[in-house]
């Protein structure tokens, strides 16, 4: 293949994956496809045509999520949908040790929304002090997927818990406290995340 070939197939690629990880391996099956076509007597363009055909599926843009404008390609939601399961997983484990906790004495669950809170600010100011996340990225992070999912998600837990209980110190009800672990949880997921500059598609 000839360099202006290759750089059309980065091309091609780079407007359609953002994550380079991904990017690399789909450019490797790709220039290896092309190549085995063009050694049977196919032209460049009929073979990177044939092959773009080949992953029409997979690089076609979707909506990252419902709560989302952007579009990414299909193989990278499906990358990202991993993360997030096991993001969401790991809040869900933390979340029912937290309930076994409040079980046992319920002033364990307020502590532990403390502490919580207090390490999601360590998170972030360490994000800020050595330039892992601008002010900009955070206000972006806002309105992540998963954090809009959750305070749409929120305000239904403590609309019901309102409504049901009456007290107007709603927040004070364990299952609020509980809902706050885990939305704490995921935040501090993605800002570690973050940390480490993986992607986590901030909106």
């Amino acid at each position: 293949m000839e360099k202006n070939e290759i750089l059309e197939v980065q091309n091609y690629l780079k407007k359609r994956i953002v994550n380079h990880t991904i990017l690399i391996e789909v450019y490797d099956h790709f220039i290896m496809q092309i190549s085995d076509l063009m050694k049977n007597g196919i032209g460049f363009q009929q073979a990177f045509t044939q092959v773009k055909i080949k992953w029409e599926h997979e690089l076609e843009m979707v909506p990252l999520s419902l709560f989302s404008f952007r579009k990414i390609s299909r193989i990278e939601k499906k990358s990202l949908g991993s993360k997030y399961r096991k993001i969401t997983t790991n809040s869900i484990l933390i979340t029912l040790l937290a309930a076994i906790l409040n079980y046992i004495n319920p002033d364990f669950l307020v502590v532990m929304v403390m502490i919580l809170a207090g390490l999601c600010f360590l998170v972030l100011l360490y994000n800020f002090l050595f330039k892992k996340m601008s002010i900009k990225e955070y206000m972006q992070l806002s309105y992540h997927p998963l954090i809009v999912r959750n305070m749409l998600f929120g305000v239904l837990v403590f609309s019901i818990v309102y409504f049901v209980s009456k007290n107007r110190f709603f927040w004070e009800s364990s299952y609020n406290q509980l809902f706050l672990v885990f939305a704490v949880c995921v935040q501090i997921q993605l800002l570690f995340m973050r940390t480490q500059k993986l992607n986590i598609a901030i909106v």
